[in-house]
């Protein structure tokens, strides 16, 4: 639904915020290599599904957010 909003708001533009948690990187000692720019590759994995949708590249920025809380999403890592 978003590309369709930008789609027939040329003029707008959105921010992209990656984020990982700290289920993700296991203990304080784990391998934090593994989450280092973990939040980027996901704005930019946004931005080009965007892009790929049609949507300019002026209308998008994505930014890596690190280790927090994301606003209003609980995550459940136990699906099965």
């Amino acid at each position: 639904q978003i590309a369709q909003i930008l789609k027939a708001y040329p003029n707008a533009s959105v921010d992209i915020f990656g984020y990982y948690t700290d289920q993700e990187n296991p203990s304080p000692q784990g391998n934090k290599e593994n989450t280092i720019g973990l939040g980027d590759l996901r704005a930019k994995a946004v931005i080009r599904y965007l892009n790929g949708r049609g949507i300019d590249q002026s209308q998008l920025s994505g930014m890596d957010n690190g280790l927090s809380e994301v606003p209003g999403v609980e995550i459940n890592f136990n699906r099965r």
